[in-house]
């Protein structure tokens, strides 16, 4: 199922002083779950222990998790895939591209 009138996400680097954000790096695998095909749960609706959603539950990194999201819909959206299927990687190498991501 290919929808034309997508386009891929413009993922910009978001800093003005020319250097990466530093954050914390959370899997893609974190976001996908086997119960809903197309539901990326990202947010503060993560699954994650009590350690862990004291680093994830913050601005900058929802703003990472957002963008991931985006990138794996508009990929499933391409392909005509579940987001279970997406590939975390090729997601990373968009984010890096747009120079979300190191």
């Amino acid at each position: 199922m290919h929808n034309d009138r997508c386009s891929p996400p413009q993922v910009n680097h978001w800093r003005t002083d020319g250097d990466y954000a530093r954050y914390y790096q959370v899997p893609f695998r974190t976001l996908v779950q086997d119960k809903v095909q197309n539901l990326i749960p990202v947010g503060r609706m993560i699954n994650a222990d009590a350690g862990a959603f004291g680093a994830v539950r913050v601005m900058v990194n929802l703003n990472q998790l957002g963008e991931a999201a985006g990138t794996a819909a508009y990929l499933c959206l391409h392909r005509g895939c579940p987001v279970w299927q997406a590939d975390g990687t090729e997601i990373r190498r968009l984010l890096i591209q747009g120079g979300s991501a190191l």
